[in-house]
This record gives structure tokens, sequence and C-alpha cells, in this order.
């Protein structure tokens, strides 16, 4: 029986060698074109003032309010988490149109590119940093009248109401079927939902 002898000094310098070459072609193809330093004022606050404050801000349907840095960066990690589902069920922003499945091109689509979605890792990642104040974008300003965002529907369908327990996944629809009242197929143009009593 032949007994082979390995110096364990090589063998961990050639795994060294061997990993470091496909741990850096794993960083690069997982965030290309993210800088280093990812910063609330530069990166995040325009994808949330773009996408999230409609809702995460004084006054609106969210939780909380996510408009300056000091409210968004104890949410850093819930943040990452949230807008990572991507389409699943309890996804932020929640718009559930699949990916590479059908028409993708759709008016305000709110789902967050997969760049975005990478700023938003690297933020929560690398300890959620402030960046220079004066680099915040100005934030959008709201209507507190609760119009409707694409002017008066031709058709309103009033849902039941809907509770969702502390901890539970985002819900914002209920299980039971609604009537429309309409008496023969028609296509949809355009949804818009508003939260409240009409």
């Amino acid at each position: 029986m032949r007994k082979y002898a390995c110096p364990s000094r090589a063998v961990s310098i050639t795994l060294l060698c061997l990993l470091l070459p496909l741990s850096a072609a794993a960083q690069s193809l997982a965030s290309p074109g993210i800088p280093e330093e990812v910063t609330f004022t530069e990166h995040v606050a325009p994808i949330l003032y773009e996408n999230c404050v409609k809702c995460h801000r004084p006054g609106g349907v969210a939780p909380m309010s996510l408009t300056t840095y000091e409210e968004a960066r104890p949410w850093a990690p819930v943040i990452k988490y949230k807008t990572g589902l991507r389409d699943k069920i309890g996804t932020m922003p929640p718009y559930y149109l699949e990916r590479d499945i059908g028409i993708q091109q759709v008016k305000d689509d709110e789902r967050l590119s997969e760049e975005q979605l990478q700023l938003i890792a690297s933020w929560a990642d690398n300890g959620a940093l402030e960046g220079n104040p004066e680099n915040l974008p100005p934030l959008p300003e709201f209507s507190i009248s609760n119009e409707w965002r694409q002017g008066e529907p031709d058709l309103i369908v009033p849902l039941e109401d809907v509770f969702v327990g502390a901890g539970e996944a985002d819900s914002w629809v209920s299980g039971t079927p609604v009537l429309s009242g309409l008496l023969q197929d028609r296509y949809v143009s355009a949804v818009d939902m508003r939260e409240g009593i009409l």
C-alpha cells in the first residue's frame, strides 16, 4: 500500500489561489456598477422618494415614515429584506407583476430594478451610511385630498375590509371574490387603488 504525503501548507496555498479568482468573479457579478460606498442621500433616498414615500410618509397609509435618514436608518435591514423579496408576497413596493413573464413595459411600474435592489442591499449591509446632507434630493410633494391618481375611474369596485395582524405579511385584497357589476367581458386599461372608506 502506497502512502502519499501532501504538505498542508501547499494545499492551503493552492486552495487559496483557486478561491481568490472565484471570489473576485462572484463579487464582480453580484454588483456591477455599484459604488464602493452607498449612502442614503446619494443612492437610497432617490429610490425611496420615487417608489416608497407615497405611502411611507407622515399621514401615509404605511406603518412608518421613510422620508428622512433618521427615519429610514433603523429600518435598513427590513428595507433590504422586504425589497429583496421581489415578486413574492410581502415584497415592497407591493407590486406583484412577475418578472420576465408576459408584458413587462407597464406605465407607472413600481417594481425596483436589480440595480436599485443591490444599492439598497449594499447600503444596509455596509452600515447604512447617511452621506452628505447637501446631496439629499427634494422630497416629493403629495396631495392630501385622497384623489384618484389617474383621474375619476369608469368603474369603482369596493373591496371588503382587510385586517392584517401584527407580524403577518402584507395583504391588500381579501379572499372573497367581489362582483364588478359588469355584464360582459371588458379589457382593463388601468387600475388604481385608494385606501379608506368611499
